[in-house]
């Protein structure tokens, strides 16, 4: 290996890193806006509804919070990674 292809591969990296942060904020910014307003959005549904003022901030995260419980599971579950036919309820038996 001569020096200057070492010191591409270390500029590669340095972009990667910088890719990899940007992508990370991106993606920040946008859970953290779904979630402003999808609280938002339930804070107003739940105050319309009826439910009493101190109770209705406490109900709209719980109702992000339990979409992101149902999501995870199935996002990590051993059959993420199947499709088609080699999946089977009773395959494993």
């Amino acid at each position: 290996m001569t020096a200057e292809h070492g010191l591409r591969g270390v500029v590669a990296e340095a972009g990667d890193r910088q890719v990899l942060w940007a992508v990370t904020v991106i993606i920040g910014a946008v859970v953290g806006l779904t979630f402003v307003f999808g609280f938002g959005n339930v804070l107003s549904l739940a105050l319309r509804l009826g439910v009493p003022v101190w109770v209705a901030p406490l109900v709209a995260p719980t109702v992000d919070l339990s979409v992101l419980a149902l999501w995870l599971p199935a996002d990590t579950s051993p059959c993420a990674g199947r499709i088609g036919s080699s999946f089977s309820p009773l395959g494993d038996f």
